[in-house]
């Protein structure tokens, strides 16, 4: 029985020294502070989101409405894999304890549970690095059907591809388990170069790929020097810069809006809404995004380790051992960086988010709600024009604002919005 490039198979690895079992226990310890941080995080989220009965809490709140948007259940969706693929990692503890990595029903589980994790770190930042490009670049908020379309075909690819391995693709004979010895852990097989490639290094590269393309577009978007109008990109000069630092642009102005007795373009005190805004991109909508552009450039740069200890391997190089044990820490760390970012950046999408009150913006043909939790909301009704009574109009606290205009046939009209719920 041979690997791929004639060497003999092996199914055992001596790591008995007492630096190797220390390098091994480093990737269980990153990987199990990922798991415990992941599992925390989540549970604060559920716990806020789903159980906490307090309802007028602006925290809960806050959490709820994220929880329930799309980037809320993306970002739940990275959790939950960085959660898996820490716990694979923190199997290592098992490895550094016997002094030695061999071919067990142990090894095939973390090698199941590392695959389920990783590829799906993999997806869930690409699919955000996407669903933030076409808020921010785009500007425009793609429909629920998409969202629940991404959902159900991100989670079907991320378990089938596990079980499809040892099951379709193995070939004990030329190449080996599936499951197997793989650097300082165990993972899919040497004898499955194409494979690994495949079932993770091919979504790695195309995140790091498209979140480098796609956020330099965002950049030179609201940098001025790039435009989007009518499905055409224009190149253009601009005075006024970007900053990246907090990723807080001057391109996005805190926008005022008013209701105004008169309707129509021309009435004293009414702006028209943006592109984005009409869209339903929304002001908190662009800083929530803004935010979690930094979690597929982070899962990006701790990848880069590993992913050159693989590209070596397929080259014929072996990795020094720790190099190995390099990759794996900052690989399996990748929970504990996410939560990090959120614990840093959760004021943006959280509790501001709380706060945030629907703004009016009335014409002669439509009511536009603007910048709440979720988006600019537009509702086309009829006439307008007409005067509207003192009487008929009225707040509700609890549901948001109503406004109810008379119709020109001399029926009521009643719109209802709620105020970021």
């Amino acid at each position: 029985m041979s690997y791929y490039d004639g060497r003999e198979t092996s199914y055992l690895r001596e790591y008995s020294a007492p630096a190797h079992r220390a390098g091994l226990a480093f990737i269980g310890a990153a990987g199990l502070s990922s798991a415990i941080s992941t599992l925390a995080l989540l549970s604060y989220i559920a716990w806020y989101s789903l159980f906490s009965k307090n309802e007028e809490q602006p925290i809960v709140r806050g959490i709820r409405s994220f929880a329930r948007s799309a980037l809320g259940a993306f970002f739940i969706c990275l959790l939950l894999c960085d959660f898996v693929q820490g716990a694979a990692f923190a199997m290592n503890f098992k490895w550094a304890v016997d002094g030695a990595m061999y071919h067990s029903v142990a090894c095939t589980a973390q090698g199941a549970i590392s695959q389920v994790g990783d590829s799906g770190a993999a997806i869930w930042s690409l699919v955000i690095a996407g669903y933030t490009f076409s808020l921010l670049f785009l500007f425009k908020k793609p429909p629920a059907w998409f969202t629940w379309t991404v959902l159900g075909a991100g989670w079907i690819l991320i378990i089938t591809l596990p079980i499809v391995g040892p099951y379709v693709i193995r070939d004990l004979e030329k190449a080996g388990y599936f499951y197997g010895l793989s650097g300082a852990w165990c993972w899919i097989g040497d004898g499955y170069q194409l494979e690994r490639f495949i079932y993770l290094y091919l979504w790695i590269f195309i995140s790091l790929g498209s979140s480098i393309i796609l956020y330099g577009l965002v950049y030179l978007r609201f940098s001025g020097r790039v435009s989007f109008e009518g499905g055409k990109l224009t190149w253009k000069s601009s005075e006024k810069g970007w900053g990246l630092g907090c990723f807080s642009s001057s391109g996005f102005r805190d926008s005022s809006f008013h209701l105004s007795a008169q309707s129509g373009s021309g009435s004293n005190g009414v702006r028209p809404p943006d592109s984005a805004e009409i869209n339903g991109v929304g002001k908190h909508l662009k800083t929530v995004a803004r935010r979690l552009m930094l979690y597929p450039l982070v899962y990006s740069l701790v990848t880069i380790p590993v992913s050159i200890c693989r590209l070596g391997v397929m080259a014929g190089w072996e990795p020094p051992f720790w190099l190995y044990v390099f990759a794996g820490m900052t690989f399996s760390s990748s929970g504990l960086t996410n939560v990090l970012l959120f614990i840093a950046t959760r004021h943006s999408f959280i509790q501001k988010v709380a706060t945030v009150r629907p703004r009016i913006h009335v014409t002669t043909h439509q009511v536009t709600v603007l910048e709440d939790a979720h988006g600019a909301q537009t509702i086309h009704l009829h006439d307008l024009s007409t005067i509207t009574r003192p009487d008929d109009t009225d707040t509700d606290e609890k549901d948001g604002t109503s406004l109810k205009s008379k119709h020109g046939s001399g029926g009521l009209v009643g719109v209802r919005f709620a105020a970021g719920q």
